[in-house]
This record gives structure tokens, C-alpha cells and sequence, in this order.
């Protein structure tokens, strides 16, 4: 075994050689493992290899011990703790003593590796104080303390916060120390820096003390003042962790210290560090946005708020947003859309400020912005545009309009100024106008608006597709304009053919620059959806025009532009027959043939996003012809089984399950015919552990929709899928589930379970009590109202829709089940949710009369007792 050879030839610009190489590796670590890391490590400490080698060797190594998917990485943990425990020590002595040598970089991330796996178990408690050791020893080198603060924040990255909570305070030690403003090197700084970074999330206990604090806040920012640039960025980064996590701790290092030193670095020249400091700021705003968010959601359930925001960015505005705007008028005519800049990031940071502030930012942007509306300088013009779209979302709408009306004329002007990125800012914040402000616009303004747009889809791909976007905007926001009086809706309904027409001509480029095509024809379905019954005669157009192009594209050979054509053509169809319904029916055949086209060829090719965009569009056929789909459905259901096993492509099966759905509304009770077929199918998924858990939520929902459609047939699923739903509810019903330290997908599962769970059991009720078969549900009551309070503890960010399934479902009960379910809804989270259901104003009518209709049939209920 040659593993030096191998190791030089894994790296090889020669691809057989390469492809060899790692062949044989592979091959080393599956025969024999315990004597292929041995190599691997001989090789990794070896000073006379090359050092290519050396730091091949110590990815491989590393590659043995860890795994981005859970299962694997677990297998390779395992292969590690299978190996005889001496030649493990034995390993572990010789990387430690390779650290102070030039393989040092590669050795620190195997170290980190082997530590996630051995500290847990304790099998490896000296690592951390030979680390620390080498770190406060007065004879270390330079490189020895690098690679073993470079070790440490690896460790403190990798390993779970509690494993090393017991030894934050030597780690703090360690790595305070190496950051010091006397420490020589500037590497060491960095390095420490880096991993104090790492650490913060353990180190909570240090931070609440006061003293202890102070050393740290302290230390940072004397780093973000280093003369070495890399100091001065790792320091910032340290800085916005630590807002993040120490927030609540913020306010005296902000007023003494903070302020101050990062509107410093915004203006220092520096760009990589301007932008650490705008992102400081960007951490600070999101971190109180969510603050006043919690405290709004909080007043809103009635508890207390434990965290209140502390308004630092309002204390700063008068300083921050003037140097914003300056960063934001430092932009140079090269500028490439995929560089971040600082002045790119400062209109972000803008964006932020006014989301977090509100109205307290106008005084304060909008001097700025009238100084330079009409500056001769491009810089100074762009500058003020974007500062006027930037401000545009947080502020109250009603309060901007005037501003808006009074600025627009300008924004429409620039939409043809010379220079291009004056021209594309305007396009931008004419969409945020479309975005936030259409309401308060009059008609004229509306007109002028999409003309400007309309016109800016024949300029440079760029341009266009800015255009697309902000056209798509107002497309999105109008709808509700068609639905007020006759005069307003007749005037936004007289806008569609010019839009469509544009939107036609952009969206049939040959090429996709800039994603112009791709906007174009999101945008296009966005206006299509909008259009009135007296233009159906447009959207007929259009559909033949995208079955045109659809059918053009499966003549030509399959490729990613291809793909991407065809799934950006379906997707506007999807829209287009939407609208159309039942108008549809004449050239359904048609569709139905070029859709199934697509799915076959999309399927033979894995083509996962044409897929999932040619069921979207499979679907709204379906919705708009209901029971006359049932012709097409010998075709479709081989095709729709196919994609639902499809599970590894989990956006492919999310929406086969979600078309399925359609097909129960569409079908009704003639979906009957297939309820067999399809629960089998769902069930197997559902219970499946290679199933990904994005996608269960919707499958349990779907057992709802099969249950409304064959209504008291669906008597014979009812003690599997209540067995199904049983293990679901057990696993989500604590309501403090999930706790503080849950991911953030983590959380999302849960309220999703949650959600589809109650959606699941509004179903089933609706299809069998009021048919009189309520009985069935009588041994499924109590875990039905676990479900229920489960999801009324802890209700998502938009509720309403949950509130509203969960009183219905509670006034179903009461009204068809009657006295078994006097107990379980007698509890007193039932009254309390309903009342606050009943009272809550932002609720629409309908959600309130439900709460109301449903508090009365349990008040029934319990007098009949």
C-alpha cells in the first residue's frame, strides 16, 4: 500500500490519475481501516514528505472521522472507536506533537475531528489542557499557538456546547489572552479571535459575569482597532455573534465603545472591514426586529415579554444614516452585481434600518434624499434613489404617500437617465413603490408606472429584468384593487394588455441573461392571474402561445437551459389556466397532451424542477375541469404514483402529494375510484424513514382532503390513519415543544406537524360526524384535543389560519359528537382560546365567527350536561 503515492495522486490536475488515486483510497479505508489511518498519520507527521502530501494526508484523515449526513458520520465515529484503544492514543500523541510544524493547519481540523468524537465519551479529557498549555507557555512558537488556537475553535465549532461548558473558563483564558492587543502576532490574535468566536455559544455563565465581560468586550474591540486587517475583520465577527447571543448585554460597550468604532470602520476605506462593521449593524437590526416582534406576538397571547428591545439603532440613526447614504454614493461605475460591496451592503443595511425603526428614519433619510434627487453626479443620484426605495418598507404606508407623490416624477425620469445604474436603482424602487405604496397611488401615477416598465423590458438584459421583478410586484399587489369600486378596477384591469403584451415579446429572448426570461415569465403569469373576464380573449392568446413554445421546447435537446425553459413556461401555463377555469375546457386536450409530454421526459431525464413545475400545471387542469379531469386520469396516475415515490427529489413528491389534494377537490366523490391506491401510497410514505420530514406534514393534511372527498367511505382508513395520527400527535403535543436550544428547521417541523395534524382531523370529523357516524371518533377524542391544545400553545407567526381550523374543528365536535365530548372540551384552554379567537381584531370576520359559533356550541354543550 503506496499511500504517499496516493495521497500525491488525489490532488493530480491529471483526472485518470486523480480518479485512480482516490480509487485506491477508498478501497484502503473500506479493506483495512485501522491501518489506513495509521498510514494517514505517518504521513501527516512524516517531515520529510512533501507538503502537498502532508496536507493530503490530513484531509483524508479527517475525512475518515467525520460525515455531512448524520448516518455517515455516525458509521465513521464508529470505525474510529472499533480501532485497538493504544494505537488510538498512540494517534493522538503523535497529531498533538505535529501541531509546531508546517502540517500544523491540516493536524488542527483532524484534532477537532477525533475530539468530536472522543470528548463526549471522555475519552480524550487532556486535549483541552495540552492545548491550552501550548498556548500559555512562554517557549511556543509562533506556529504552535496558531495551530492550537486554530484546534480549539475547530473543537469549539464542532462539539456541543454542554461537552465543554465545564472548561470555558481556561478556553476564555486561552483565547483572551492570544487576542490581546500586546500579543506580537497577528496571526495568533486572529486565530484566537476565530475561536473565541466559536466558543461564545458555551461561555454563556462567563458572559453574564460582569467583570468577565468587560475583559472580553474590551478585548475585542482594542482587535477591531489593530493595524492588521485580518484582526480587525475577525474582531467584527466576534462582535456580531456576540450581539446576537449577549444582546441584553449591549448597551454600556454600545454607547462607550461601539457607536463610535463602527461608523469609524464604515468610512476607514477598508472595505472588507466596512463591510464587517454594516454587517454589525444588519445583526443589530434583525436581532430587534425579532425583539419587537416577540413583544407584539407576546401582547397579542396575553404573556410577558422576556426580552424587550433596547432601540440601539435608533439611538444611532442620526449618525448611521449619513454614512450609509456616503456608502452608498462611493459606488463605482464598474461595480459588478455579484461583488458585495460596502455600497451595496449599506442599501441593505438601509433596508433594515427602516424595517427595524419605522417612520424614525424619514427625518433623517430624507434631506439626504432631496439634497440629491437632482445632483449633476450619477453617484450622488443613484445614491438618493436608493435610499428613497430603501426606506420605503417599515415606515407607515399612509404617512410616506405624500413623499411618494411628490418623488415619483423624479423616479420615472431617472428610468431613462444616461447612466445605467442610476436607471436600474429607479426600476428597483419604482418596484418596492409597486410593492408597498400601490394602494395610495391614483390612477395616472399606476398608468405611468407600468408604462415606465413596460418601456424598460426592451432595454439590456439587466434592465429588463429589473423590470420584470418590479412589473411582477405590481401584479402581485393590484389584485386587491380589481376588488374595490367599479372605476378602480376598471382602470387596473385596462393596464393588463399592455403588460402581457410587453411581457410576451421580453419572455420569448433566446437567451436568459440575467434571468430575464425567467423574471418574464413569473411576471407574466402574475398578470395573466389578474386579468378580467372581459379579457379572456388576452389570456387565450397567451395560453397558445405558451402551448406553442412548450411544444418548441420538447423538440430540442434536453439540457439545463432547456430544462429551465420549459419549467419557467409551465409555470406561467399553471397561471394562465387558473385564470381561464372552466374557459379552459375547449383546449384541454391539447394541454393535458404537451403536459404529459413534459412529465414523461422530465422523468426519463431527472429533471426534478420541470417536474415539479409541470404537476403544478397538471393540477390547475385539474382544478378548472373538476369531474371532467376524470378522463385524463388513466394517463396521469401511473405518472402521479411515479413522482410520489420519487422521495429522494423531496420538492418533486411535496408537490405530487399537494396534487393529489387537487384531485380529491376536483374529483369529489369520484375520487372514490382511486382512494385505495393513493392512501397506500401516502401511508408507505408516511411511515418510510428514508422519507425526508419535510414532506410528511402535507401527506398528513392530505388524508383530510381524501376524507372530504369520500366522505363516510373514509370509515375504512379511520383505525390506521387515527393509529398514524396517534404516534404523530405524541411526538409534538408537549406544548413547550420544542425547547429554547431547537434548531430553527427543527421548530418549523413541529409547527408544520402541528398545523397539518389539526388540518388531518377537521377533515375527517366533517366527513364523518355530520353523516352521523361521530361515534366512530369517540375513542379518538382525547388525543384529538391534545392535538388541539398542542397547536393552540404555541400558534406559528401567522396564525390565523390555525385558529380558524382549530375552532371549527372544536365547534364540529361539540355540535356532532355532543355529550362524549362534553369532558375534553370542558378543559379551560378551550374557553380561553375561543375567546381570544372571537376578540382578536386583526382576524378576519370569518375566523371571529367561527371562534363565536363555536364558544356557543360549547356552552350548549356544557348546560346540556
Amino acid at each position: 500500500m503506496n499511500i504517499g503515492e496516493w495521497l500525491a495522486g488525489s490532488i493530480s490536475p491529471d483526472q485518470r490519475v486523480r480518479e485512480e488515486s482516490e480509487r485506491n483510497l477508498e478501497a484502503a479505508y473500506n479493506s483495512d481501516y485501522t491501518t489506513y489511518i495509521g498510514l494517514l498519520t505517518q504521513e501527516l507527521v512524516n517531515p520529510n514528505a512533501a507538503g502537498h502530501v502532508r496536507t493530503s494526508a490530513g484531509l483524508a484523515l479527517k475525512n475518515a472521522l467525520t460525515g455531512q449526513e448524520a448516518s455517515i458520520k455516525e458509521s465513521k465515529h464508529q470505525k474510529w472507536l472499533a480501532v485497538d484503544p493504544t494505537l488510538r492514543r498512540q494517534i493522538k500523541t503523535a497529531i498533538l506533537g505535529n501541531l509546531d510544524s508546517t502540517a500544523g493547519g491540516p493536524t488542527a481540523q483532524v484534532i477537532a475531528a477525533i475530539a468530536a468524537v472522543d470528548l463526549p465519551r471522555n475519552d480524550w479529557p487532556e486535549l483541552m489542557q495540552q492545548l491550552l498549555a501550548n498556548m500559555t507557555s512562554g517557549t511556543s512558537s509562533e506556529n504552535l499557538k496558531v495551530h492550537s488556537m486554530t484546534a480549539i475553535g475547530y473543537t469549539c465549532e464542532l462539539i456541543d456546547s454542554s461537552i465543554l461548558a465545564t472548561q470555558s473558563d481556561n478556553i476564555l483564558t486561552a483565547v483572551v489572552n492570544g487576542a490581546r492587543k500586546d500579543e506580537p502576532s497577528a496571526r495568533v490574535r486572529k486565530q484566537a479571535l476565530d475561536a473565541l468566536a466559536n466558543s461564545l455559544v458555551f461561555v454563556k455563565a462567563n458572559f453574564e459575569r460582569e467583570a468577565e465581560r468587560n475583559i472580553i468586550m474590551q478585548v475585542v474591540c482594542e482587535a477591531t482597532q489593530a493595524p492588521e486587517v485580518p484582526v480587525q475583520i475577525a474582531a467584527y465577527q466576534c462582535l456580531i455573534k456576540i450581539v446576537d447571543l449577549y444582546y441584553k448585554y449591549m448597551e454600556l460597550y454600545l454607547k462607550k465603545a461601539l457607536y463610535g468604532v463602527t461608523i469609524f470602520s464604515m468610512q476607514s476605506g477598508e472595505s472588507d472591514v466596512a463591510l464587517q462593521a454594516i454587517e454589525f449593524w444588519n445583526t443589530v437590526c434583525e436581532r430587534e426586529y425579532d425583539l419587537l416582534a416577540q413583544a407584539e406576538e407576546d401582547a397579542f397571547m396575553g404573556r410577558p415579554t422576556l426580552e424587550p428591545c433596547l432601540h440601539f439603532t435608533k439611538n444611532i440613526l442620526k449618525e448611521l444614516v449619513p454614512v450609509l447614504f456616503w456608502l452608498l454614493s462611493q459606488k463605482d461605475e464598474d461595480d459588478d452585481d455579484d461583488d458585495w460591496t460596502p455600497a451595496m451592503a449599506a442599501g441593505t443595511c438601509l433596508s433594515l434600518v427602516a424595517l427595524t425603526v419605522g417612520h424614525d428614519i424619514v427625518p433623517h433619510a430624507l434631506p439626504l434624499i432631496e439634497a440629491n434627487l437632482r445632483s449633476v453626479e450619477w453617484r450622488q443620484r443613484e445614491a438618493a434613489v436608493m435610499t428613497f426605495g430603501a426606506i420605503l418598507e417599515g415606515p407607515n404606508a399612509a404617512d410616506l404617500a405624500p413623499l411618494v407623490k411628490q418623488a415619483l416624477p423624479f423616479l420615472l425620469d431617472n428610468t431613462v437617465d444616461l447612466n445605467a445604474h442610476v436607471k436600474d436603482t429607479a426600476v428597483w424602487t419604482l418596484g418596492r413603490v409597486c410593492e408597498f405604496m400601490l394602494d395610495h397611488l391614483d390612477h395616472a401615477m399606476r398608468e405611468s408606472i407600468v408604462a415606465a416598465l413596460v418601456r424598460g423590458l426592451t432595454e439590456s438584459p439587466r434592465i429588463a429584468a429589473s423590470c420584470c421583478w418590479a412589473l411582477n410586484n405590481f401584479g402581485e399587489h393590484a389584485v386587491h384593487l380589481l376588488e374595490l369600486d367599479e372605476q378602480t378596477a376598471h382602470a387596473v384591469a385596462a393596464l393588463v394588455e399592455p403588460a402581457v403584451t410587453g411581457l410576451v415579446q421580453v419572455s420569448a429572448r433566446a437567451d436568459n441573461a440575467n434571468n430575464v426570461r425567467s423574471a418574464a415569465y413569473v411576471a407574466l403569469g402574475t398578470w395573466v392571474s389578474i386579468a378580467t373576464p372581459d379579457r379572456t380573449a388576452l389570456v387565450l392568446r397567451v395560453c397558445e402561445e405558451l402551448l406553442r413554445r412548450l411544444e418548441a421546447a420538447l423538440g430540442t435537446q434536453y439540457s439545463a437551459t432547456a430544462a429551465d425553459l420549459q419549467a419557467n413556461l409551465c409555470l406561467a401555463l399553471a397561471q394562465t389556466v387558473r385564470r381561464l377555469s372552466a374557459d379552459v375546457a375547449p383546449g384541454a386536450d391539447r394541454v393535458m397532451d404537451v403536459l404529459i409530454r413534459v412529465v414523461t421526459m422530465a422523468s426519463t431525464s431527472k429533471a426534478a424542477t420541470v417536474l415539479e413545475d409541470a404537476w403544478t400545471a397538471v393540477a390547475a387542469v385539474a382544478t378548472a375541469l373538476e369531474t371532467g379531469f376524470m378522463r385524463f386520469m388513466p394517463v396521469v396516475l401511473p405518472l402521479l404514483v411515479a413522482a410520489l415515490n420519487n422521495y429522494e427529489e423531496r420538492a418533486v413528491c411535496t408537490v405530487a402529494v399537494g396534487v393529489v389534494a387537487d384531485l380529491t377537490r376536483a374529483l369529489d366523490s369520484e375520487f372514490l375510484a382511486f382512494a385505495d391506491g393513493f392512501m397506500e401510497v401516502l401511508g408507505n410514505l408516511l411511515v418510510n424513514a428514508a422519507v425526508s420530514t419535510t414532506i410528511k406534514p402535507s401527506i398528513i393534511t392530505c388524508f383530510g382532503d381524501i376524507a372530504l372527498a369520500v366522505g363516510t367511505h373514509f370509515e375504512k382508513y379511520l383505525t390506521v390513519v387515527m393509529g398514524v395520527l396517534a404516534q404523530a400527535i405524541a411526538m409534538v403535543k408537549d406544548p413547550a415543544a420544542p425547547n429554547a436550544a431547537a434548531s430553527p428547521e427543527t421548530v418549523e417541523f413541529i409547527e408544520l406537524m402541528r398545523e397539518a395534524i389539526v388540518d388531518a382531523l377537521v377533515g375527517i370529523v366533517a366527513a364523518l360526524a355530520p353523516a352521523g357516524k361521530g361515534d366512530l371518533l369517540i375513542p379518538y377524542l382525547d388525543a384529538m384535543c391534545t392535538a388541539m391544545h398542542a397547536a393552540a400553545s404555541n400558534l406559528p407567526q401567522d396564525p390565523e389560519h390555525v385558529v380558524r381550523q382549530i375552532a371549527g374543528l372544536v365547534g364540529d365536535l361539540a355540535a356532532n359528537i355532543g355529550a362524549p365530548a362534553r369532558v375534553q372540551l370542558s378543559q379551560p384552554w378551550v374557553a380561553e382560546f375561543l375567546t381570544m379567537a372571537a376578540r382578536t381584531r386583526s382576524f378576519e370576520t370569518g375566523t371571529r365567527e367561527t371562534a363565536k359559533w363555536a364558544r356557543m356550541m360549547v356552552k350548549d354543550l356544557a348546560r346540556a350536561g
